[in-house]
């Protein structure tokens, strides 16, 4: 989940900093109290300089009224915030403030009273950059410009002047305009509730649906809550031109509707309530049967209920889903989801209905694209698929069970033979499921991946790996002393999709194993793989005559020569087991047995390279273990 949904959580992240904690910015309000240059009253329009952090201009705020507060700046490089606040100085809260309301980097700030009450403007600068807050720089004035009018607020402006709604009428007209901030701006589904207004119903049925409609120069940000704190907020889902809540509601409850301009919109729009029949499949006890390996199923999650009784790791809380089921004919099966737009799919699979969580799930792909999720079935199980929408999307979809058959190399006890410095052969990872027993350890690499293996015996002192993808996916590489040990070393060149080079140090005649896997997911694909490495002119007949112990070692090892022939000078190299070089010794005047002091060395994996005066001798591994 890595690479989905960064820009919705980025959004997120903006609207709860910019909209609600940029008031905890440093600078966002005066630390100190700062000079009041000016006082506006009255409703004429009046135009004051302010310096950025340098005064405060205080206004007395009048019932009714719809104050506008606009910058002229001297200098238009510079970006311009306005912010009013409740006191001047230390513990002054945000009442309202504008950063890109007006024309360029001026910014135009509005704000409608309710009561009569005292505020102050504040002015400073804007920085997007490393500071990511209020500033001050530039010493020159803005001219701020302030005006006011009369207007009429609307009676539902808070929750407790909420409309009443009959199930089942026509839509009622409803306008936000000069709506005010309610629940102190709080975000409700996503949205700070800067414009809203609210109405209410009581249920007379377990299944009720809100529609907002023949909305005008507005936004909706649309969601139903149990009470006037906006607690247990259902959230809406765009559906053509209309905003649509469905909700699993209790008889007799009364449940308040918040209907808010997002980004602070404001325009008309209409507004009803009513009774549906909820989808059949809604519930995993109406799952529609799947034939495996039959045509795709037409299907729609418009009509369905949040899912209440089991969770989706891969979704939301919000997410609406529903139920099929099939009963598995092979050792894999393959649920494809083809996406309509506006309909992000989420599939989780769960075992039973009585299952609260899914054994497995997948959402990689946005609208518009296909869904694939792939794992290990029992023959003649049945599994139930829940299919939904994340944060709540509404639309069409086809949906399909296959039989799977994985690569023959899709588990490393299968791994496909390599031979050294061959030419390139064909590998796949399409159809590959996960190998949860072994997998890289440290390049970011999920272990729910698609992984295929591979082996080779190594012939020389080093192994470069290579895979060419060809642009088609993102793998990667770790290699393995055996199936059942973790990856000594791994890659991932996170930016590339051309392939991927692994390198390490080898002991001649040891058996390696490569696994492959996709850096997601949904990296699936076909690709190239070889591996190459330098010819090494091992003296077969003296190697076998070479004796090192003990093995493992602690502070010291033993080089026994007394079967070795006319060595009269030996070069030693300890390499750690990514290939490099962490101790070297040479002995002249060799004898039957040398001492070599390792103390220095920690505990883990080395190889020990032994040249004589004229070619290498031996490359063994070792083991240091105090």
């Amino acid at each position: 989940m890595v690479k989905k949904y960064f820009n919705l959580i980025l959004n997120v992240i903006i609207f709860t900093t910019i909209n609600h904690l940029q008031a905890q910015i440093p600078g966002c309000i005066p630390d100190v109290a700062r000079p009041v240059s000016a006082t506006f009253s009255g409703t004429a329009t009046q135009t004051y300089n302010m310096v950025p952090m340098g005064n405060v201009v205080t206004i007395n705020l009048q019932a009714n009224r719809r104050y506008t507060f606009s910058t002229n700046n001297a200098d238009t490089t510079k970006d311009s915030r306005l912010t009013l606040i409740t006191q001047n100085g230390p513990g002054a809260d945000k009442i309202a403030h504008n950063d890109d309301g007006g024309v360029g980097l001026q910014s135009l700030l509005t704000y409608t009273s309710v009561t009569a009450t005292t505020a102050y403007l504040y002015l400073t600068t804007w920085d997007t950059g490393l500071t990511f807050g209020c500033i001050t720089d530039t010493i020159l004035p803005f001219n701020i410009i302030i005006s006011t009018q009369a207007v009429t607020i609307p009676n539902n402006n808070n929750c407790s002047g909420a409309v009443n709604l009959v199930l089942g009428a026509n839509c009622t007209n409803g306008t936000n305009v000069n709506a005010t901030p309610d629940l102190n701006g709080e975000t409700v589904c996503g949205s700070p509730l800067d414009k809203s207004v609210w109405y209410k119903f009581t249920a007379t049925s377990a299944y009720s649906k809100v529609i907002i409609s023949n909305a005008v120069n507005i936004g909706i940000n649309l969601s139903v809550v149990t009470d006037c704190n906006a607690t247990n907020p259902n959230c809406a889902t765009t559906l053509g031109n209309n905003q649509v809540v469905y909700l699993n509601s209790v008889i007799g409850t009364v449940y308040y509707i918040i209907v808010d301009g997002y980004n602070s919109d404001e325009g008309t729009f209409c507004v009803k309530v009513e009774n549906f029949t909820p989808l059949a499949n809604d519930n995993c006890a109406g799952a529609i049967n799947l034939s495996v390996n039959g045509t795709y199923t037409a299907s729609t999650n418009i009509g369905a209920t949040p899912e209440q009784n089991h969770e989706n790791n891969c979704g939301s809380i919000d997410d609406k889903g529903v139920w099929y089921k099939f009963t598995a004919s092979s050792a894999y099966s393959k649920v494809i989801v083809n996406e309509s737009s506006l309909l992000d799919a989420v599939i989780g699979v769960y075992e039973s209905c009585a299952d609260q969580f899914e054994f497995d799930c997948i959402d990689n792909t946005f609208d518009l694209q296909k869904e694939e999720l792939t794992f290990a079935t029992n023959i003649g199980t049945t599994y139930y698929v829940l299919i939904s929408g994340y944060f709540g999307d509404l639309n069409t979809f086809n949906v399909r069970v296959e039989t799977v058959i994985p690569p023959a190399n899709d588990d490393c006890s299968m791994a496909k033979q390599l031979i050294m410095n061959a030419p390139f052969v064909s590998g796949t990872n399409i159809d590959a499921n996960p190998d949860i027993n072994v997998a890289p350890f440290n390049c970011l690499n999920l272990i729910s991946v698609p992984a295929v293996w591979y082996q080779f015996l190594a012939t020389s002192n080093n192994a470069t790996v290579i895979v060419d993808t060809s642009a088609t996916v993102d793998v990667v590489l770790s290699a393995h002393l055996s199936c059942t040990d973790t990856a000594f070393v791994c890659y991932d060149n996170d930016t590339s999709y051309y392939g991927e080079r692994l390198s390490f140090a080898t002991q001649p005649g040891q058996t390696y194993y490569i696994y492959v896997g996709g850096y997601s997911s949904s990296e699936v694909g076909n690709f190239n793989i070889k591996v190459i490495g330098n010819t090494v002119n091992i003296k077969e007949d003296q190697a076998t005559k070479v004796t090192i112990y003990p093995n493992p070692a602690q502070d010291n090892i033993t080089i026994d020569l007394s079967e070795a022939n006319n060595i009269k000078e030996l070069n030693i190299e300890i390499q750690s087991i990514d290939g490099k070089i962490v101790q070297e010794n040479t002995i002249q005047n060799v004898l039957n047995k040398s001492s070599v002091d390792i103390s220095n060395l920690t505990n883990g994996a080395y190889f020990i390279k032994i040249n004589t005066q004229n070619s290498p001798l031996l490359y063994r591994s070792l083991i240091i273990q105090k």
